[in-house]
């Protein structure tokens, strides 16, 4: 025996000694709780006695009850999986809730909320329809107006042609629109302090030359823009875009025409253009348009006075074409505040898609430009 057999045996003893008138009826218990396990496996050996044919009987009725457990446990297990999913399923929706009720909004905007989602989505897809919808008239509309634009043969009764009343009266409006006392005023602009900047360029030549045709072409598309503004109400972001386009590349064009030539001896004559020439994107920078423009004349007179220093004593004609660059973007400044202080100036008629057509094509510069608009003879 172990140790702690030993003394469970020398305890029995002693007890056995100490009550000498037990029977043997009572002491075969406590014999048997005090028993060593070599007594107590020859008690249960006659429990365990059976035949060789009970015994593998017995293990296959084990094995197939183990088998017909693991399977139940198996489908009570899915069973309590897909009850758990079934369950977070309801309570997802009241923990959304509830966290949006942590975060401030009230129980009633929750349930708008989450009632709107479908709304949304029917609501996106609605105006994806009408995108779609608009795209399809308009194309239609541009070439209904291609295919009336070449006049018709057919007239009236009364000899006249119906064709051609829409046709007078909106060459009548663009006449009006030409002659708007906002389109003069940027014309002196064009024929006074553009014309002299692009003369002294011309002196200049090489380089400045080069990059002082962007700022012409750049003038020119504003100049073909302005008419469009009081003849309509604001477009749309994606018709603006078109109608800006002429002017917002050649504003990159001058930027991309300095970085290209950064060992030039004119480097500050192209960064003076190139710093000051997007203030003719004044007309997306509403409301602020005139503090925009006015950051943009100090940023180029940086340049402007290095070369007025530079060239002060060796070429004065440096120095002054510096100086009419100012003058240009300083006129330019006061054309928008007189007009355009706070942003364009747009007209209240709603037009077409056939107007916005024609108005995108007529802002791209023409090789004619020059003549027409600044140098008039």
């Amino acid at each position: 025996c172990s140790p702690p057999i030993h003394m469970g045996c020398r305890q029995s003893q002693e007890a056995s000694k100490a009550e000498p008138a037990v029977t043997s009826t009572t002491a075969a218990p406590a014999a048997a709780v005090a028993t060593s396990p070599a007594a107590e496996a020859a008690e249960a050996q006659p429990q365990t006695k059976e035949s060789s044919f009970e015994k593998s009987s017995g293990a296959n009725n084990t094995s197939s009850s183990t088998s017909n457990s693991g399977s139940g446990m198996r489908s009570s297990l899915d069973a309590r999986v897909q009850a758990v999913q079934d369950r977070l399923e309801k309570v997802v929706p009241s923990l959304e809730r509830l966290n949006l009720t942590a975060m401030g909004f009230k129980p009633d905007m929750v349930g708008m909320m989450h009632a709107g989602r479908d709304q949304n989505a029917r609501l996106a897809a609605l105006t994806e329809r009408l995108e779609k919808a608009t795209a399809a008239l308009e194309v239609a509309t541009e070439r209904s107006y291609g295919k009336s634009g070449g006049g018709s043969t057919g007239g009236t009764v009364g000899g006249g042609s119906s064709s051609h009343a829409p046709a007078s009266s909106t060459e009548a409006s663009e006449a009006e629109a030409e002659n708007h006392p906002m389109v003069l005023a940027f014309d002196e602009v064009l024929t006074g302090p553009l014309k002299t900047f692009l003369e002294l360029s011309a002196k200049v030549g090489g380089e400045v030359q080069e990059v002082a045709r962007y700022v012409q072409d750049a003038f020119v598309s504003a100049r073909r823009f302005l008419p469009v503004v009081p003849q309509s109400r604001e477009p749309g972001p994606k018709i603006m875009e078109d109608l800006l386009r002429p002017t917002f590349d050649c504003i990159t064009k001058a930027s991309e025409f300095r970085d290209s030539r950064r060992q030039s001896k004119y480097f500050n004559h192209l960064s003076a253009v190139s710093e000051g020439i997007p203030a003719l994107s004044w007309m997306t920078m509403a409301p602020k348009v005139c503090p925009y423009i006015q950051e943009l004349i100090d940023a180029s007179e940086f340049h402007t006075n290095r070369i007025v220093v530079e060239f002060k004593e060796k070429d004065k004609l440096q120095a002054e074409w510096a100086r009419s660059f100012v003058a240009l973007l300083k006129a330019l400044l006061a054309f928008v505040k007189a007009h355009h202080t706070t942003g364009c100036a747009w007209g209240t008629k709603v037009r077409s898609g056939t107007f916005w057509a024609k108005a995108t094509a007529a802002v791209i510069p023409s090789a004619g430009d020059a003549q027409k608009f600044i140098f008039r003879s």
